[in-house]
């Protein structure tokens, strides 16, 4: 097998590049879709017949509704309260959670959602450009003809490990890193819609959140 060409080499080079920048433009893509996916979710709104068990479930409330607001009014008549004054009791269907009901919070989890989104964009770079540079420095290895040339190449992979590791995990403690993990996880999900009928992906899924304790 004969070796590369200083041309061959050159072309390679040029190629890796490419596909660096081809690759950072797909993570570019998939933090706009996963951002996109967030607003869709926290934007949404179910009705009661959405779902055939909610359906059910808001007619039998309704029936004994119903049969306690006869009770209700029974007793108005007997205390001498005229209807227009009467209470009345209703059954309320709320298409919204607390997570995405209120405009302080939306904006809360939004930011969280931005943040975790870009620290995941920024590890894939990274990956990405670390896999560019061994990609290339096999094709200069190539090229090389003298021994200490390729030493000075494996110190170069060493330092640049071992940088890597460091700035990975440096003095982050365990349980830090382990949080970052599974957001990582979370918000890795398939961008999709959420037709009627269909229950949008949970929220949990892409960041956790704590409701204010009463």
């Amino acid at each position: 097998m004969t070796s590369m060409t200083k041309g061959e080499r050159g072309d390679l080079q040029r190629l890796v590049r490419q596909r660096e920048k081809a690759m950072k433009s797909g993570a570019k893509l998939r933090s706009t879709e996963l951002l996109a996916d967030f607003e869709n979710q926290l934007a949404s709104e179910f009705r009661f017949d959405d779902d055939a068990v909610w359906a059910e479930a808001a007619k039998e409330a309704q029936t004994e509704i119903d049969r306690a607001q006869k009770r209700i009014a029974a007793r108005c008549q007997e205390l001498g309260i005229p209807d227009r004054f009467a209470p009345s009791l209703q059954l309320l269907w709320c298409n919204r959670g607390y997570d995405n009901l209120l405009d302080k919070r939306r904006n809360e989890l939004r930011h969280v959602a931005q943040a975790r989104v870009a620290a995941i964009e920024q590890d894939a770079v990274v990956k990405i450009e670390l896999a560019s540079i061994e990609a290339q420095t096999e094709i200069a290895t190539a090229g090389l003809e003298s021994d200490a040339a390729r030493a000075f190449v494996a110190k170069l992979r060493q330092d640049t490990d071992g940088a890597h590791r460091g700035g990975r995990h440096g003095n982050r403690p365990a349980a830090a890193r382990h949080r970052h993990a599974g957001a990582a996880q979370g918000l890795a999900l398939q961008s999709r819609g959420t037709p009627r009928g269909t229950r949008a992906p949970s929220r949990r899924a892409i960041f956790s959140s704590r409701q204010p304790q009463s």
